[in-house]
């Protein structure tokens, strides 16, 4: 397994690359195609899927660029799937214009068998309302539900305080030893979350 964290955009979002042979997804593109795509082929990778694990400008902006560079599929759950051309709720009104033009399938909760990755997508409405954390291998792509430390804004279009709630439930039952990678800062694990968060608590 290849893991890759890169800081990417104006409000340094995390942008993961997770590679198995030699097939790769990128989590999270906000911005800097080109940087991203040079980092998969370093290490002799394909980028061959794109999963969004919101709908929030600065975590799709690269996700036009990537697709007619390589091809690849798109990925967002099915609430935030209408986001993706509203200006409004992909908050790309506030930071500047998005490309439409690409394909985008929509997930919903459960097993989503990618090549050879098998992912766990996890349904975590609250900072969107189509917000999706991935389990994949002991890690946990948590997207902007929850940080080290603290959780997603839920002030936003689409968001909502009482869905966090029970989105943080839902994670607080999964396996404690998991590694948290967060949209944005640095990564954690459930058990420090489980621990220090108080939004965990």
């Amino acid at each position: 397994m290849f893991l890759k964290r890169m800081v990417v955009g104006q409000i340094q979002s995390n942008c993961y690359i997770l590679a198995e042979d030699p097939d790769a997804l990128v989590v999270d593109p906000g911005a800097a195609a080109d940087y991203i795509l040079e980092k998969i082929k370093e290490n002799n990778h394909e980028l061959k899927w794109i999963i969004n694990t919101h709908v929030h400008y600065d975590h799709i902006g690269a996700n036009a660029d990537l697709a007619k560079k390589t091809g690849c599929k798109i990925y967002i759950h099915k609430k935030d799937l209408a986001g993706i051309t509203d200006a409004d709720i992909n908050l790309s009104s506030w930071f500047g214009d998005l490309e439409y033009d690409y394909h985008v399938e929509a997930l919903e909760e459960g097993p989503l068998k990618l090549g050879p990755l098998d992912l766990e997508i996890i349904h975590t409405p609250g900072h969107s309302a189509g917000s999706i954390c991935i389990l994949y291998n002991g890690y946990l792509f948590s997207g902007d539900t929850l940080f080290k430390s603290s959780i997603g804004r839920t002030d936003l279009p689409t968001s909502s305080y009482e869905d966090m709630v029970s989105s943080l439930k839902k994670i607080k039952r999964l396996n404690a030893n998991l590694v948290v990678l967060p949209g944005h800062g640095e990564q954690t694990t459930l058990t420090e979350e489980l621990a220090a968060n108080p939004y965990l608590a």
